[in-house]
């Protein structure tokens, strides 16, 4: 199940230069990295 954090993840982006309204394949794949290194920490 795929978490739905996808809010948080475009306003880290954006607070970290990226476009106000990123590509949601660029937000997917940040969302997935996010959970995979949190799940393994």
């Amino acid at each position: 199940k795929k978490s739905d954090c996808s809010f948080t993840v475009r306003c880290m982006m954006y607070g970290f230069g990226d476009d106000q309204n990123p590509y949601t394949e660029s937000v997917d794949i940040l969302e997935d990295l996010v959970i995979e290194f949190i799940t393994e920490m």
